[in-house]
C-alpha cells in the first residue's frame, strides 16, 4: 500500500525490515500495466528493454519498431507512475533506429540505448526535474573509425563510471567506451572481437553484464551457445579474454541459445537465461573463471533475467504460447535458486505479458517491470518482499530511492 506524504510532518526514521519470506502466490503483485496507444501513451511498439534510474524517479522503456524511448515518472516519494513523453528517432537531433538496450549511468546522468537498425550507440542526458531526455551524441559502426556494432543487442555501464560496453550481434563483438576524465564525453575505445587476441564464443553477441564489483565482464553468444569472459582493470580501456565455457563441452551443459545474464549483487554468482533449453543457467564465480554449477527449468522462450538488489529474489520472463514470470528465492551463500511463484498472464489480473522480452528491479526492489514486445506494454508489480515500517506504525510499499532522506 501507498503512504501519502503529509505536509509539514516531522521526519520520521525509516526501518526497512525484511520479514520472512511469505508463501508462494504473495511474492509479486500486479500493479497497473501500460500500453502503446492507449490513454495517451506512445513509444512501446515491440517494446524490448526496460531500466529505471538510479534515483527511481524515471522508467525507461526501449519501443523497438517505434524507433524511441517511452519515459514514465515519479513525482514524488509514494506518488504514482505516470507516462511522461519520449524521444524518438527523427533523424536530425534524434537517432534513435531500433533501440534494443538501455542503461543509465550510475550518476543517473546519462541514459545509454543500444540500436540494431542503425548499428548504434545513442547517448542522452538526463534532466530528472524535468523527466526530459537530449541526445548529447552517436556513435554508429563504420563512422569514425567506430566498430563492433554492428547489429547492436545490449548495453552495459561499469558501477564506476569509467566504461561502457555495447555486444555486436553481427559483429561477433563487445564494443568498448570509456568516459573522458576532462570533459565527461565518451570515447571509443576499441573492441573485442572474435578471432581477435584469442577471443572466441562472440557468434550472435546476445548481452553483456559487467560484475558489480567491477572486475569481470561476460557476454553471451547466441550462436556459439556461449558465455564469454573477460577481465576487467578499471584503469585501461582494454578488456582481458579470459576463457569460453561452451554448451556440451567440459561438463557445461543448458547453455542453448543464450539471450540475457545477470550478476548477483555480491559479484559471485551469474544467471544465464538459455532459451533454447529453457533453463535459468547458474555459474559460480570462481577468482577469474567461471564455473558452471546447474540450471533450473523454466517455460519455453525464456527471454530475460533480474535479480534483485537485496540478492533474494531472480525472475525470469517467458514469453511463450504462455507467457509468464518466473519467481525464485535465492540462497544467499551458495546462489542456488527454488521456485516459487508463477505469473501467467491473466493471473491476478496480471494482463500485458504476452511476448514478455525483458524485466528488471527498481532500486529499492520495492517494484518490478516489465517489457512485452507482443502485446506493446510495460507492466508494473509489487514486491511483496520487501515491507518498509515508519517508526509511528505506518507502511508503505515504496521505499524512498531519491536520496538518503526519508518524508
Amino acid at each position: 500500500m501507498s503512504w501519502a506524504r503529509r505536509q509539514g510532518a516531522p521526519r520520521l526514521l525509516l526501518l526497512t525490515i525484511f520479514f520472512s519470506l511469505p508463501v508462494a502466490g504473495a511474492f509479486l503483485s500486479f500493479i497497473e500495466v501500460f500500453e502503446d496507444g492507449v490513454d495517451g501513451v506512445d513509444g512501446l511498439l515491440r517494446a524490448r528493454a526496460v531500466t529505471v534510474s538510479p534515483d527511481g524517479r524515471n522508467v525507461y522503456v526501449a519501443g523497438h519498431l517505434d524507433n524511441a524511448i517511452a519515459i514514465f515518472s515519479r513525482s514524488e516519494f509514494g506518488g504514482p507512475l505516470t507516462y511522461a513523453g519520449l524521444v524518438r528517432d527523427n533523424g536530425v537531433d534524434v537517432f534513435l533506429d531500433g533501440p534494443t538496450g538501455l542503461a543509465v549511468s550510475a550518476n543517473g546522468e546519462r541514459l545509454f540505448a543500444s540500436t540494431d537498425f542503425d548499428d548504434s550507440l545513442a547517448v542522452f542526458s538526463r534532466d530528472a526535474t524535468s523527466d526530459s531526455l537530449a541526445q548529447i551524441a552517436v556513435f554508429q559502426d563504420g563512422v569514425d573509425s567506430v566498430d563492433g556494432l554492428a547489429g547492436a543487442s545490449d548495453v552495459a555501464r561499469s558501477a564506476d563510471g569509467q566504461h561502457i560496453y555495447v555486444t555486436g550481434r553481427d559483429d561477433f563483438s563487445i564494443a568498448v567506451f570509456s568516459r573522458d576524465a576532462t570533459t565527461d564525453a565518451l570515447i571509443f575505445a576499441g573492441f573485442e572481437q572474435n578471432g581477435l587476441d584469442g577471443v572466441s564464443g562472440l557468434a550472435g553477441a546476445s548481452a553483456v553484464a559487467v560484475s558489480p564489483d567491477g572486475d569481470m565482464v561476460l557476454a553471451t553468444g547466441e550462436f556459439e551457445d556461449s558465455l564469454v569472459v573477460f577481465s576487467r582493470d578499471a584503469s585501461s580501456d582494454d578488456l582481458v579474454f579470459v576463457e569460453t565455457l561452451t554448451d556440451g563441452l567440459d561438463g557445461v551443459s543448458d547453455l542453448r541459445g543464450p539471450v540475457d545474464l545477470e550478476f548477483s549483487s555480491d559479484s559471485q554468482d551469474i544467471y544465464v537465461a538459455s532459451e533454447v533449453d529453457s533453463r535459468v543457467t547458474l555459474f559460480h564465480r570462481v577468482g577469474s573463471s567461471v564455473e558452471y554449477v546447474t540450471s533450473y527449468p523454466v517455460p519455453f522462450a525464456i527471454s530475460g533475467l533480474a535479480v534483485s538488489n537485496d540478492g533474494r529474489l531472480v525472475v525470469a520472463a517467458t514469453g511463450g504460447a504462455v507467457p509468464s514470470l518466473q519467481v525464485f528465492t535465492r540462497d544467499e551463500v551458495d546462489g542456488t535458486l527454488t521456485l516459487v511463484e508463477t505469473i501467467e498472464d491473466g493471473d491476478g489480473g496480471a494482463t500485458g505479458l504476452d511476448g514478455l522480452q525483458a524485466i528488471t528491479f527498481s532500486p529499492d526492489d520495492s517494484e518490478v517491470y516489465t517489457a512485452a514486445i507482443l502485446a506493446d506494454t510495460m507492466a508494473r508489480f509489487q514486491n511483496e518482499t520487501v515491507v518498509d515500517v515508519f517508526s509511528d506504525g505506518f507502511e508503505s510499499g515504496d521505499t524512498s530511492a531519491w536520496d538518503n532522506t526519508v518524508p
